[in-house]
């Protein structure tokens, strides 16, 4: 029986009070299987920084040469961050199995850019009785959209033994809807940010860049169909006739990209973008540039139009599920129909021409990125959905690790 002590004790000198025993800190495995975890690699970083104040956090990811690449970079963060082989973590192997043991975790939390990943990790984390496993839904439910019902029964399997269910915006959770998954397991945590500065000037950037004085439309994306470089590319000719002095500065690499500067050449416009390959000072090209522009085909909640946002940039983007959530149209930047080069051409010069219209962007996207969109928020909304799923536990009498 739990004793408490009444104030009359509390207040007699006679009766010694021993200190609370410290409450113990959850210890969270973060990790993913997916092979080239871009933006999925830099909302882990994020979160694992974020939660530290709260959390024992270890980051596990697939020994690949772009998983690798998120791996060191929390490693130079001073965050606890392995590599271990793919196929380890794909199908939850022995290896999994040992980093699983060694780090004993109170909460598996898995990260999944497409439904078909992580399954092998929950089931591996579910087998040995982990009390909370969650996993985060980076993107829109997209294997409806491939007509696959083996696919779509191996997620309804592979999410079986999940505890919680994250997406990173309302519009992307809708769409699990049709997944006939429980709707009450998805919960949304909306991305967030820990803006990084640029480290050097504008002027720099833009004198290594040689643009002079043209204004920048900077765009951060690999190049996939997703992401529909070749919209910008289409626009580009309208826009070039209400703004003359406009380039665009493509950062990113991928499979399209020797395609893009193909076309790029067949129209006549070779000089007019800017294949910038993969970049580790974005910080800097985002306060060297005039305007951010990402016309992507779908999106969940992308990062870099946070980022955009954080750094004064005005941001025109399309109508692309969580896209939207991000950027309020109208309010803190311009949203255009997907797939349409005039509206989009329309849009950025809109802003370019008009200064006041730029300038308002440009404060009320560094608000909302700063305060609806802060890593710390996200943290501590995550770390929400790690004690309710852990008292959870402890209601239906799960171990609790």
């Amino acid at each position: 029986m739990l004793d408490t002590v009444s104030p009359s004790k509390a207040t007699d000198p006679s009766i010694a009070i021993l200190p609370a025993a410290p409450l113990q800190r959850l210890r969270v495995l973060l990790v993913t299987d997916s092979s080239n975890p871009s933006g999925v690699g830099e909302h882990m970083v994020t979160l694992a920084a974020a939660l530290q104040e709260q959390a024992e956090v270890m980051l596990l990811f697939a020994d690949t040469p772009e998983a690798r690449y998120w791996a060191e970079r929390a490693s130079a963060s001073q965050l606890d961050a392995r590599v271990i082989s793919a196929q380890a973590l794909e199908n939850g192997g022995k290896e999994y199995i040992a980093a699983l043991n060694a780090f004993s975790p109170d909460v598996v939390h898995v990260h999944a850019g497409i439904g078909w990943e992580g399954h092998g990790l929950t089931a591996a984390a579910h087998n040995l009785a982990v009390s909370a496993i969650i996993r985060t839904e980076h993107l829109p439910y997209t294997l409806r959209a491939l007509k696959s019902t083996e696919l779509e029964a191996a997620y309804a399997s592979g999410v079986a033994s999940v505890h919680r269910i994250i997406c990173v915006c309302e519009a992307a959770r809708q769409t699990f809807r049709m997944s006939g998954i429980d709707p009450e397991r998805y919960t949304v945590v909306h991305n967030g940010i820990a803006p990084k500065p640029a480290l050097r000037s504008r002027a720099a950037v833009r004198a290594e860049l040689g643009i002079g004085n043209d204004r920048l439309v900077l765009t951060v994306a690999r190049f996939t169909e997703q992401k529909r470089h070749r919209t910008l590319l289409n626009a580009l000719p309208a826009l070039l006739t209400s703004c003359p002095d406009v380039r665009l500065g493509w950062v990113g690499s991928g499979p399209l990209e020797a395609d893009l500067q193909a076309t790029a050449a067949e129209l006549g416009l070779v000089d007019r973008i800017l294949f910038l390959g993969r970049r580790n000072d974005v910080p800097d090209l985002l306060a060297a540039a005039d305007l951010f522009c990402l016309p992507s085909f779908f999106e969940g909640h992308p990062l870099v139009v946070l980022e955009a946002m954080a750094a004064g940039l005005p941001v025109v983007a399309t109508r692309s599920l969580g896209t939207t959530e991000a950027v309020r149209n109208g309010e803190t930047g311009l949203i255009v129909p997907v797939d349409n080069a005039p509206a989009l051409a329309a849009a950025v010069a809109r802003i370019l021409n008009d200064a006041s219209l730029s300038a308002k962007f440009s404060t009320t996207g560094r608000e909302a990125a700063h305060t609806r969109f802060s890593a710390a928020r996200m943290a501590d909304a995550t770390m929400n959905v790690y004690q309710d799923t852990l008292e959870t536990s402890r209601l239906q009498g799960r171990d609790i690790a």
